[in-house]
C-alpha cells in the first residue's frame, strides 16, 4: 500500500509503455513517471492497481474498468466517489458513503481487496497473476461481498469501457479548466475530442497549457488514435497554432488542417517545441467549409518509441492576407497563387519568410502543381530573388521568369540553399508590361523523392525606365463620314534611332476604336463603328522596351447614316370598315435602326409601328372607299436619318 499523508494520497503512477489490446498482457516493461497524471477512469484504475501492488497490465485494467462500469455508468464514474462500493465501513454511511476525492477512494478500494474475508483473497490472487478479465470477473461474482449482485455475470459489463475524464475537482482540486478565447483543448467542453480506442489515451497532467494535456504512443505507419479540434468560427482567415506540452510530446506527426480551400498536411516534429506554440499556417473559414485540425498517432518513429502529445490549439483571426514588405510577394499574401490537383500543395509552417511556406512533392519531369508570383510593379528594371525555406526544399527546380523581353528559365538546387535568398537575375517590365515568376513541381529528381518549396519572392528596383522619345502623326480617311461607313485610321511613328516596334491604339476617350501593330514605322486599322458626332480621336503609340510612348490627336466628324424604309399592306383590297395590317422594316448600315414608323392613309395617320430588331407592324380599319395612297415615314434615331416609303390600298 502507498503511504497516507494527512489523509491524502502520495502517488507514483505506473503506465504500460505501448498500446495493447484489452485482455492481452503487455509485451513491454512498465515505465514509471512522476506527477499526478490523473484524469480518466483508466488513470484511476492504474492508481488502484499500484496501491495494491498488482501489475498494471491490460488484463487488470480491463477488469477494473469493467467492475467500475458495472457499479456506475462510465459517463459518471466519479459521481459515487466510491466506485467499487467497497464496503467494510470505509467512507462512512455503513460502508456506502463517499470520500473526499477519488484518490482516497482508490486507496481504500485496494486496502479492502487485501482483506482476508468476503472472498477478496481470490480476487487479489487473480489480479496478482494478471489473469484474463473473465477469470478475475468470476472471482468477483463468486465473492460473498457481491452476494449475487451481478447475477453471476448477467449484470456484468464485459466490453471495452470508454475512456472518460473526471472533472479536476474529483481528484481533489476545485480548479475548473478554461482556455483563452479562440483556444480549444482537453478537459473543456469546447470542440476538442479524442478518437480511437480510449484505453490508449492517458493524461499528462500537470503538463499542458492548462495542465490537462493528453498523450498516446506513436504507432508507426498505421495509426489508431487521434485528436480533433473543431471550433465554431465566423468566415475569415485564421492563423492556427498548436501548443506542444512540455512532457510526453516528442513524436514526428502530421497535423491535418481542413478549411474552405481543401485539406492541408503540416508535418511537425514535436520534440523541438516542448512547452511552446508551433504555427500550422494561415487557413480560411467560409461558406465552403469551416476549419478543423486532426492529428493521429501515425508517425515515422518506430512503434511506441515516442509520445504523441495533444493539447491546446489557437485559432487567431487575422486580416485577409499576410503582410509582406512592399517589394515582396509570398504565400498568404496578395499576388501569390498555387494551382494543381487537389491536395498537391501542403502548408510548410513554421518555415518560410513569414512562417507560411508551401511545398509539394517533386512530380518528375511533368509536375502538374504550380505556384506563381505576380506583383504590381512600376515600369522599370528589377532584381528578382527567391527565398528558399529551411525545410521542405530539397528539389532541383526551375523558376520561369516572364518579363517584357520574353521568358527566362533559372535552374536552382533548393537543397543547397536552405533559409537563403537566391538571385534569379535582373528583368524589365517595359513600358506597359510586367514581371511574373512561376514554379512547378517538375524536377529532374524522381517523382516523390524530394520536396519543392514555394515561398517569398523579392522584386528590388534597379532603376526607372528612361527611353528615347518618339513622335506620332495620324490621319483619318474620310475625316467626315456617315455612320456605318468605314473610316481608316493610320499612324506614323518615328524615333531618333531605328524603327520603333510595338502597337498603336486609336480611341475616343476611353472607347477603343481599333488597334494595329507597327510595320516599317506605320500602323493602320479600319472601323465602321465610330459614334455619331464630332470627336477627337487619339492615336497612342504604346512604347516598347527601347522606345518611349507618344500620341497625337485629330478631329473626326461622323454624321447620321442613311436608312431605307419598306411598307407592306395586307390585304391589299378590303371592304369598307375592314381591318388592314401594315408591316414595316427599316434597314441601315452598322447597327439595326430603332424608333417607330408612322402609317398614313389618304393624308391621315392611322397607326404607328414600333421597331423591334428593325421591323414592326400595326393595324387600322378603313374609313373611305376608293384607291388610297399608303405612306410610311420613319422618324430616324441617334444613328440614322429619317426615310419613307409608299404603297397602295383598295377599299370597296
Amino acid at each position: 500500500m502507498r503511504k497516507r499523508v494527512l489523509g491524502l494520497a502520495v502517488a507514483t503512477l505506473f503506465i504500460a509503455t505501448a498500446p495493447v489490446l484489452a485482455g492481452a498482457p503487455s509485451a513491454l516493461a512498465a515505465t514509471e513517471f512522476s506527477g499526478n497524471g490523473l484524469s480518466t477512469n483508466y488513470d484511476w484504475s492504474y492508481l488502484v492497481l499500484q496501491d495494491g501492488g498488482w501489475p498494471s497490465t491490460a488484463n487488470n485494467l480491463a477488469v477494473m474498468t469493467q467492475w467500475m462500469d458495472s457499479e456506475e455508468p462510465s459517463t459518471h464514474w466519479w459521481n459515487r466517489n466510491n466506485p467499487l462500493n467497497n464496503g467494510l465501513g470505509s467512507g462512512g454511511g455503513s460502508g456506502l458513503g463517499s470520500y473526499a476525492n477519488v484518490v482516497d477512494a482508490a486507496y481504500y478500494v485496494a486496502a479492502n481487496l487485501e482483506y482476508k474475508g468476503y472472498g477478496y483473497p481470490a480476487i487479489a490472487k487473480d489480479l496478482a497473476a494478471s489473469a484474463a478479465p473473465s477469470v478475475t470477473a468470476k472471482a468477483i461474482w463468486d465473492s460473498s461481498w457481491a452476494a449475487g449482485h451481478y447475477g453471476y455475470g448477467k449484470g456484468w459489463f464485459s466490453g471495452t469501457v470508454a475512456t472518460v475524464a473526471a472533472p479536476p475537482k474529483a481528484w481533489g482540486s476545485n480548479v475548473i479548466i478554461t482556455y483563452p478565447a479562440h483556444t480549444l483543448g482537453p478537459g473543456a467542453d469546447n470542440g476538442f475530442t479524442l478518437n480511437g480506442p480510449p484505453q490508449y489515451w492517458h493524461s499528462s497532467a500537470p503538463f499542458g497549457l492548462e495542465g490537462d494535456a493528453r498523450w498516446t504512443y506513436s504507432n508507426g505507419p498505421t495509426g489508431a488514435n487521434g485528436a480533433t479540434w473543431a471550433p465554431t468560427l465566423g468566415a475569415g482567415s485564421y492563423n492556427v497554432l498548436a501548443y506542444v506540452p512540455a512532457s510526453f510530446a516528442d513524436a514526428s506527426v502530421t497535423y491535418v488542417v481542413r478549411d474552405a480551400t481543401g485539406t492541408h498536411k503540416v508535418p511537425i516534429d514535436q520534440a523541438p517545441y516542448s512547452g511552446k506554440w508551433v504555427p500550422l499556417g494561415l487557413f480560411t473559414a467560409g461558406a465552403a467549409g469551416p476549419i478543423s485540425v486532426h492529428v493521429g498517432d501515425t508517425s515515422s518513429d518506430p512503434l511506441a518509441s515516442t509520445y504523441l502529445g495533444v493539447d491546446a490549439i489557437e485559432f487567431e483571426r487575422v486580416s485577409s492576407s499576410i503582410a509582406y514588405p512592399v517589394d515582396t510577394v509570398g504565400p498568404g499574401g496578395a499576388g501569390f497563387v498555387v494551382s494543381g490537383p487537389a491536395q498537391s500543395w501542403h502548408a510548410g509552417a513554421p518555415y518560410g519568410l513569414k512562417r507560411d511556406a508551401q511545398w509539394a512533392s517533386s512530380g518528375g519531369l511533368a509536375g502538374p502543381a504550380a505556384a506563381q508570383w505576380s506583383p504590381t510593379l512600376s515600369p522599370g528594371t528589377y532584381g528578382v530573388q527567391a527565398f528558399v525555406p529551411a525545410k521542405y526544399a530539397t528539389a532541383h527546380v526551375t523558376y520561369v521568369v516572364s518579363d517584357a523581353t520574353g521568358t527566362h528559365d533559372v535552374a536552382v538546387n533548393q537543397a543547397s540553399l536552405p533559409n537563403q535568398w537566391v538571385s534569379l537575375g535582373q528583368f524589365t517590365t517595359g513600358i506597359s508590361g510586367s514581371i511574373s515568376v512561376r514554379l512547378t513541381n517538375a524536377s529532374s529528381d524522381p517523382a516523390g523523392s524530394t520536396d519543392v518549396a514555394a515561398d517569398a519572392v523579392k522584386f528590388t528596383s534597379a532603376g526607372s525606365l528612361v527611353l528615347p522619345a518618339t513622335t506620332t502623326t495620324t490621319v483619318a480617311s474620310p475625316a467626315l463620314a456617315r455612320y456605318g461607313t468605314e473610316v481608316a485610321y493610320a499612324a506614323t511613328v518615328q524615333a531618333a534611332v531605328g524603327a520603333p516596334m510595338g502597337g498603336v491604339t486609336f480611341s475616343i476617350g476611353a472607347q477603343l476604336l481599333c488597334a494595329a501593330t507597327i510595320a516599317r514605322g506605320s500602323a493602320s486599322c479600319k472601323t465602321s463603328y465610330t459614334p455619331v458626332g464630332s470627336h477627337v480621336v487619339t492615336a497612342r503609340y504604346l512604347g516598347s522596351t527601347s522606345d518611349a510612348p507618344s500620341s497625337t490627336r485629330i478631329p473626326v466628324v461622323v454624321m447620321r447614316g442613311r436608312s431605307t424604309t419598306t411598307v407592306t399592306v395586307h390585304p391589299g383590297s378590303v371592304p369598307l370598315g375592314g381591318s388592314v395590317t401594315y408591316d414595316v422594316s427599316v434597314l441601315g448600315t452598322g447597327v439595326i435602326p430603332s424608333g417607330a414608323v408612322s402609317i398614313g392613309v389618304a393624308g391621315k395617320v392611322v397607326c404607328t409601328a414600333r421597331l423591334v430588331s428593325g421591323t414592326g407592324s400595326c393595324s387600322a380599319t378603313t374609313s373611305q372607299r376608293g384607291r388610297q395612297v399608303v405612306f410610311g415615314r420613319y422618324g430616324g434615331d441617334a444613328h440614322f436619318l429619317p426615310s419613307a416609303d409608299r404603297s397602295a390600298l383598295t377599299v370597296t
